[in-house]
């Protein structure tokens, strides 16, 4: 998820009503177990606004944004939604994705997914790895 909002209209509640509009879209929607976001490293107000918000950090991505030619990092934030889980492991990456595919009636991933270890992190929801992002 993206917000943005022009200089002049900043602290005027703009934001605020943005979020808490995809948010509660996200809530509508039983399937979405989190929210998503990126912020460039050096934007405090930002940050702060979205850890008001019930945002958790998850990571660091170097070099993400490349603008007027200089590279700046971003941190990834994330809202669990549904009483869902935040997961930040591979396995918990590669639980929910199976289960996803499961649900699309796919015998393989059905399988696949039925396989699995106890004490899968069956409920979590996955911090998408470098590689995807």
């Amino acid at each position: 998820m993206t917000v943005g909002v022009k200089d002049e209209y900043r602290r005027r509640g703009v934001g605020t009503k943005l979020l808490q509009w995809a948010l509660a879209a996200a809530e509508r929607d039983p399937s979405i177990g989190a929210v998503f976001l990126h912020v460039i490293t050096y934007n405090d107000a930002a940050i702060e606004f979205y850890r008001r918000n019930g945002f958790e950090y998850i990571r660091t991505h170097e070099h993400f944004y490349h603008i007027r030619g200089k590279d700046y990092g971003c941190h990834v934030y994330a809202k669990a939604m549904h009483d869902a889980t935040l997961s930040r492991t591979p396995r918990g990456l590669l639980t929910w994705l199976l289960d996803a595919l499961s649900s699309l009636g796919g015998s393989i991933f059905s399988a696949l997914a039925s396989s699995d270890e106890q004490g899968a992190e069956r409920d979590a929801v996955p911090v998408v790895p470098d590689s995807m992002v």
